[in-house]
C-alpha cells in the first residue's frame, strides 16, 4: 500500500509539539497547586492530536479504496470532523472531574478551561495548523498568567461571622478587615437569644485587595475566641 496521508515527520513534530505546547499551559497549573498540572495537559493535547491524525490518515485510506475499489457504485462516505467532534465533547467529562465544590467556594474552573483549550491545541496540531496551536497557545498563557496582572477585577465576597460578644469583636473585626486592606461595602446584622445569652451574626459585604486570597481572611477571622463560626457566601 503507498504512503497514505502524513509522513513519519509529519507525526512527530505534531506530537512533540503537543508536548511543548501543552507542558506551557500544564505548567502554570501545576505551579499553582492545581488539580489538573503539567502531566494531564500533555496527555490531554496528545490524546486530541493523535485522535485528529486517526482521523486524518482514515480520510485518506477511505479516499484510497474509493480509487481503487468500485464497490459495485456503492457510494464511500468519511465525515473528517466525526471524530474531532467526539474529542470536544468527552473532554467535557475530564474537565469536570478537576472542579472542586466546596461550602465555602468552587475551585477548578479555570484548569477545567485550560484542558478543553489544550484539547483545542491538539487538534490543531493534528490537523497540521501550527500557527492556531502556536498562537492558541500563547494567548491561553496570557489570560492564565497575565490577565489579573494587568486588568484590576474587582472581587466582592460575602462573609457570615457569628459572634457572642458583640461591641469587642465587631471592633476586632472591623481592625482585621482594616489591617488587611478589606473596604466594606455593607453589612447586614441579626441578633438571636439563647440560654446562653445573645448570639450575633453579622454579614460583611467586602472588596477583596488583590493577592490577598479569602482562605487567608477566614483563618485570620477563625483565630478569634469569641468567634462562633465564620462562613463564605458565594454570591
Amino acid at each position: 500500500m503507498p504512503q497514505l496521508g502524513l509522513t513519519t515527520s509529519d507525526i512527530l513534530i505534531r506530537l512533540v509539539l503537543s508536548v511543548i505546547l501543552a507542558g506551557v499551559i500544564g505548567y502554570d497549573r501545576e505551579f499553582h497547586d492545581h488539580p489538573s498540572g503539567i502531566r494531564t495537559h500533555i496527555i490531554v493535547c496528545l490524546g486530541a492530536c493523535i485522535l485528529t491524525m486517526i482521523q486524518i490518515q482514515a480520510t485518506f485510506y477511505a479516499g484510497w479504496l474509493k480509487d481503487i475499489h468500485s464497490y459495485g457504485g456503492v457510494v464511500l462516505r468519511m465525515d473528517p470532523t466525526r471524530l474531532v467532534a467526539q474529542i470536544v465533547s468527552g473532554i467535557g467529562f475530564l474537565g469536570a472531574g478537576t472542579i472542586i465544590v466546596t461550602k465555602r467556594s468552587v475551585t477548578g474552573l479555570s484548569t477545567a478551561a485550560s484542558i478543553w483549550a489544550v484539547a483545542g491545541i491538539g487538534i490543531a496540531i493534528g490537523y497540521g495548523f501550527y500557527r492556531i496551536a502556536i498562537f492558541g497557545t500563547i494567548f491561553v498563557y496570557i489570560v492564565l498568567v497575565f490577565l489579573l496582572k494587568i486588568i484590576r477585577i474587582r472581587t466582592l465576597k460575602q462573609v457570615k461571622v457569628t459572634f457572642n460578644q458583640r461591641e469587642e469583636t465587631k471592633k476586632a473585626v472591623n481592625q482585621l478587615f482594616e489591617k488587611m486592606n478589606i473596604t466594606v461595602k455593607s453589612t447586614n446584622f441579626n441578633m438571636d437569644s439563647s440560654p446562653d445569652g445573645s448570639i450575633y451574626t453579622y454579614l460583611y459585604t467586602i472588596d477583596i485587595p488583590k493577592g490577598l486570597d479569602t482562605e487567608s481572611i477566614l483563618e485570620e477571622l477563625s483565630t478569634n475566641p469569641d468567634i462562633v463560626s465564620v462562613d463564605l457566601i458565594t454570591l
